[in-house]
């Protein structure tokens, strides 16, 4: 009973906060757009409660900036170690590592101040491509310390994110940049961001959006198409490695379907498991394997659906189906979500 009472306090508190923001609160987190950003408070773990506030862009550099733990003070200063970083303004006191020439951010006295501050109020800094995280003990959510590390974080978003404008152009950069150009003909209102590398627009009536990223798994391009109606489900898919059948044993999920060759192809992750196979009738999953290339990771949330092919694609007319493939689908799951769902104003 005090437990329950303690997560309804938690909750509570979640709700409060998320209000006086302007988030929602969603589960263990409060998300949604803070001055133009997104963000997430994050409470999954009851001793800590961490901020994210993601760039508008990836920056697409495999980078990581991180605060050492003092055991890591030592470990970052042998020889060979991927981590450290004393030659900068950032000092020994975080630890840098980077997949491509990062210089322009790590050298910038900017970043370096603005890091430095955060660390003074924080338990933990953590940058990487996609966002900065904030950590602070203790799982109590009030509106000042929350909304002080939210300005933080935004703060050093906006040095890092002005300082990667210098990084220099990469040669696949500016062919995507020229594939995208000649796609954006094909595509209603398109909106193209260059050095995000990055174009909006619309397709079949839904949003469509497609970009490169960097991740552990190097290079992808992303299409996605927001659909005109949330879904009631949400599900992952992606290729069907060497020893899913092993893993299925230990309870790992594979959703059947009754598609021979997606199914051959594709892991599918997802609930309510009766609704995934509805979604993914027929002609969704040749839709989906007329984008797959081999290692294609798809995700549909309740708001979109997302492709991400290893490598920059950098034909045009490839980008054009792929995106017009997303779009369809999109499309054809907003008229299969349930009745009664709520139109996107």
């Amino acid at each position: 009973m005090l437990l329950d009472g303690g997560k309804k306090a938690r909750q509570s508190a979640r709700e409060a906060c998320g209000l006086a923001l302007g988030l929602r609160a969603k589960g263990n987190a409060i998300e949604g757009t803070y001055r133009g950003a997104r963000v997430s408070i994050d409470q999954r773990r009851m001793e800590f409660t961490d901020v994210f506030v993601f760039f508008r862009a990836p920056l697409r550099l495999g980078l990581t900036i991180r605060t050492f733990p003092p055991l890591g003070l030592v470990l970052g200063k042998l020889p060979g170690t991927r981590m450290g970083n004393f030659e900068t303004p950032l000092g020994e006191r975080f630890g840098v590592k980077s997949s491509f020439d990062a210089s322009a951010i790590t050298r910038d006295r900017s970043v370096a101040r603005e890091l430095h501050h955060a660390e003074t109020f924080h338990s933990q800094v953590l940058v990487t491509d996609q966002s900065v995280r904030f950590r602070f003990d203790g799982d109590r959510l009030e509106r000042f310390p929350v909304e002080q590390s939210l300005q933080h974080a935004l703060a050093l978003t906006s040095v890092i994110a002005e300082a990667r404008l210098r990084v220099p152009v990469e040669p696949y950069e500016a062919e995507f940049v020229e594939a995208l150009r000649a796609l954006s003909a094909q595509i209603d209102h398109p909106i193209l961001d260059e050095r995000a590398l990055t174009m909006t627009g619309q397709l079949d009536a839904c949003e469509t959006r497609i970009a490169v990223d960097y991740t552990e798994r190097g290079f992808e391009t992303v299409f996605a198409a927001r659909y005109r109606r949330p879904l009631s489900a949400t599900l992952e898919l992606g290729p069907k490695h060497f020893g899913a059948d092993f893993l299925k044993l230990f309870g790992y999920q594979d959703v059947v379907i009754g598609h021979e060759p997606f199914d051959t192809k594709m892991l599918i992750r997802g609930a309510p498991e009766g609704e995934v196979r509805a979604l993914l009738a027929p002609p969704i999953p040749n839709a989906l394997l007329d984008i797959d290339r081999g290692s294609t990771f798809f995700k549909l949330t309740e708001t979109e659906i997302t492709a991400r092919v290893k490598s920059v694609v950098r034909d045009a007319a490839t980008l054009g189906r792929s995106l017009n493939k997303i779009a369809t689908v999109a499309a054809t799951l907003s008229d299969r979500s349930r009745p009664g769902g709520s139109e996107y104003r």
